[in-house]
């Protein structure tokens, strides 16, 4: 539940946008600096109409008259212009102020270690990078600066109404405090409800996802009347929750009309109870009237829109105040490649935030540089894990990591991972063309290096066999490839850095056989000149390494090249046998 919040607390989460918008700092002075010019306009033109209708009008003065219309003609224009130029000046200083803050929160999110991700929906991040930011952006500018220019049309024109008739400004003010009251009563229950409609929109962004993710194996299980169920009850949870914020800003906004004729009755029975109000007076004090509960009724409508913001600005620094520190600061050196574990044991992180299920118990092994060693064993047993923490994703590890002799926890992640080379399971492939795929922008690597890496792994040959060569687009995933070419890009993109050491995970298991017969020849590069850390089920790719490590339950159970432990028949043994005969089976005739 959403706990009530002061206008004090709404004022400072404001103040935590000070650093950005002080980054736009010209464009934010010139907008304060146009305030008093506003207010300056608002207090003259109820005093010109009062001039022009008792010392024109009904003095007979037809030069004083049109003087004072022509007066109230220019005040006119003056005010249009300023205000013109305020807007203007305020929407393009929040656009800036969101683009910048959005782009820092997208690098914060990249910078976040594995933990993290590992407890959050991808929907969740996904809504909090856009959906908040689109609502940040529709309603700072209309909210915000747009109460604060509400607020200097209230002075204006109460400061035009003690000019006009002194005792008639006590009516405005009388009314005041009730407005005042209204508007903070509604605005905590109204805090309240748009938080409580952001998670909810949130929820229903994140199953959005998951169905356009999942879409083909929602169709292949004719799961379709189950996902639309799911997405129906979690929209019509959004569309309730999105009601009550509409009905109080309704509610909210009736009072306001209706307090504002009260008070124009009030002001109006004064006014013809006192026989020395003259009618350029009463024409005047009713345009102020207006005047002062048109801000008023303008505020009571942006209260929701506050709300948003203040939400909005509350889940964007909750994700910017995330700090879950992941390495150190030492620089990683010259990298030959050596690998050492000594008792080394690791678990994940629980939902609750305590220790989870262990996932590695006391593993020891030393890795020599230039040297190949496979990981093999059961789904869950821990080899994902182990590569993810060589890669300083993680570094809540006890015992010891070492690579050339400096502990994995103490390096700068960052620049330890620019040292690696790894090839996922599935291959990314992101929009754009060959060459960024390769070098994924990374300083340092040219297009010579690009061509010197996808000519290694055997990329080259289908790269130019494509109209635009390196410069070919590639769509979402590389659907426009194949298995094995998709594959090939990756592998360069792994070895154009020139890694002393490299992690396959499962890099050929999503590869059908031809697919995988392209990149056999490319494995071979891969092993060249560097140490090698695989994971992998195919035969194929395990019985290159010059050691075998069978995991079992996060411990090593054996060790040993692949002749070697053939001959000790034990777990590699069964499961290279379980292997061969999926195999047999899967090339039968049916």
């Amino acid at each position: 539940m959403a706990k009530r919040r002061s206008v004090f607390a709404g004022l400072r989460l404001l103040m935590r946008l000070w650093p950005w918008i002080m980054r736009r700092k010209k464009s934010f002075i010139i907008v304060v600096a146009l305030a008093p010019f506003s207010a300056l306009f608002l207090m003259l033109l109820p005093n010109t109409i009062r001039l022009a209708i008792d010392e024109g009008m009904q003095a007979g003065d037809a030069s004083a008259l049109t003087l004072y219309i022509f007066m109230f003609v220019g005040i006119f224009v003056a005010e249009f212009a300023v205000l013109s130029l305020q807007r203007y000046l305020m929407a393009v200083l929040v656009q800036r102020v969101v683009r910048d803050l959005r782009h820092d929160l997208a690098n914060h999110l990249i910078t976040l270690p594995a933990a993290f991700h590992d407890r959050q929906l991808s929907g969740v991040l996904v809504t909090r990078a856009t959906s908040d930011f689109d609502a940040l952006s529709e309603s700072l500018g209309h909210g915000v600066f747009g109460a604060a220019a509400d607020l200097v049309a209230l002075a204006g024109s109460l400061a035009a109404l003690v000019m006009i008739s002194g005792p008639l400004v006590f009516i405005a003010l009388a009314f005041l405090p009730v407005v005042g009251c209204l508007i903070g009563l509604f605005s905590r229950s109204l805090q309240k409800a748009m938080l409580f409609a952001r998670a909810k929109l949130a929820v229903l962004n994140g199953f959005t996802q998951e169905c356009v993710a999942a879409c083909a194996t929602i169709h292949t299980l004719a799961a379709e009347d189950d996902a639309e169920r799911r997405f129906e009850s979690a929209s019509n949870a959004y569309r309730d929750a999105q009601m009550k914020s509409v009905i109080l800003d309704s509610v909210l906004n009736s009072i306001i009309e209706g307090l504002s004729a009260i008070a124009l009755g009030v002001l109006l029975y004064f006014a013809f109870s006192s026989r020395a109000i003259t009618p350029g007076v009463l024409i005047a004090s009713v345009a102020c009237l207006q005047q002062i509960f048109e801000p008023l009724r303008e505020f009571s409508n942006r209260i929701a829109v506050l709300q948003g913001v203040f939400t909005s600005i509350e889940r964007i620094f909750g994700l910017l105040d995330t700090r879950i520190a992941c390495g150190g600061d030492t620089l990683p050196v010259a990298s030959r490649g050596m690998i050492g574990a000594r008792d080394l044991s690791f678990a994940y992180t629980a939902p609750d935030g305590g220790p989870g299920r262990g996932i590695i118990h006391a593993l020891s092994f030393q890795a020599r540089s230039g040297e190949s060693v496979a990981l093999v064993g059961a789904t869950g047993s821990g080899k994902t894990t182990f590569a993810r923490l060589l890669a300083a994703e993680y570094d809540s590890y006890s015992g010891s990591l070492a690579i050339d002799g400096a502990e994995v926890s103490g390096l700068n992640a960052e620049a330890h991972r620019s040292r690696l080379g790894i090839v996922p399971q599935d291959p990314e492939i992101f929009q754009g063309t060959i060459a960024f795929n390769i070098s994924l922008g990374r300083e340092g690597i040219d297009a010579a290096a690009v061509e010197e890496a996808a000519c290694a792994v055997g990329a080259d040959r289908f790269i130019a066999r494509l109209p635009l060569g390196y410069a070919s687009h590639l769509d979402e995933n590389g659907v426009n490839l194949s298995q094995g070419e998709r594959q090939l890009i990756v592998f360069a993109r792994a070895i154009v850095n020139k890694p002393a050491m490299l992690i396959l995970d499962e890099a050929t298991s999503s590869l059908d056989a031809a697919s995988e017969r392209l990149v056999q020849t490319a494995m071979e590069a891969l092993f060249r000149d560097r140490t090698v850390i695989v994971i992998a089920h195919r035969l194929a790719t395990v019985r290159k390494c010059d050691r075998i490590l069978v995991i079992e339950e996060g411990r090593i159970a054996e060790e040993g090249t692949h002749h070697e432990l053939l001959r000790a028949h034990g777990i590699y043994y069964a499961m290279l046998r379980a292997f061969v005969d999926r195999e047999k089976r899967s090339r039968k005739p049916v």
